[in-house]
């Protein structure tokens, strides 16, 4: 069986691909530090409010949202930290670095289906997820292609035609003494 993988060349239909998933990664850092700053702020809130007024009845309760806040943080600090490595990898052409993103948006997608039980956030949260998997491995697969490739100057490329034409000309004037 034959399958084709979909290939992307624009991110959003506009920009380049890898210049868009930059800007992308630059958005995701962003909202990590908006979300890791909200939650540690809830976290301390939290833990203040039950130093001030807890009782004995509010304590396992508090426990509770003090391991949910802190596994919600856990994650945006996570997240976070990924993300400025996908953009370090993506600023310097790092091949290296870049799958490290694809493995946790991989895991993102799977822990979320697997826990959260809203369809409408669900679905929209997976088909972009998804779609920014898809772009992410076109990069990689494009990076791995373009990895045997190398760059060249100007200078470098006139010099070896400049060579490749005289030695042309040195095996047209032995070919035609042979003949």
């Amino acid at each position: 069986m034959n399958k084709e993988e979909p290939s992307f060349n624009k991110c959003c239909f506009c920009f380049p691909l890898r210049y868009g998933l930059l800007v992308w990664g630059n958005l995701k850092i962003s909202v990590a530090a908006f979300f890791i700053t909200t939650t540690s702020y809830a976290l301390l809130s939290l833990c203040m409010m039950f130093r001030l007024f807890g009782t004995e009845e509010m304590r396992t309760r508090f426990h509770r949202d003090v391991a949910l806040t802190s596994v919600a943080l856990t994650f945006f600090v996570m997240d976070f930290f990924v993300n400025i490595v996908f953009i370090i990898g993506g600023y310097k052409v790092r091949l290296f670095l870049i799958p490290v993103k694809f493995c946790f948006l991989l895991k993102e997608i799977i822990y979320f289906y697997t826990k959260v039980h809203n369809k409408i956030i669900d679905s929209i949260f997976t088909v972009v997820q998804t779609y920014f998997l898809l772009l992410l491995k076109s990069e990689i697969i494009k990076l791995n292609y373009g990895r045997d490739v190398q760059l060249e100057d100007d200078t470098t490329l006139a010099k070896r035609k400049r060579n490749d034409s005289m030695a042309g000309n040195d095996t047209d004037s032995v070919e035609s003494e042979d003949v």
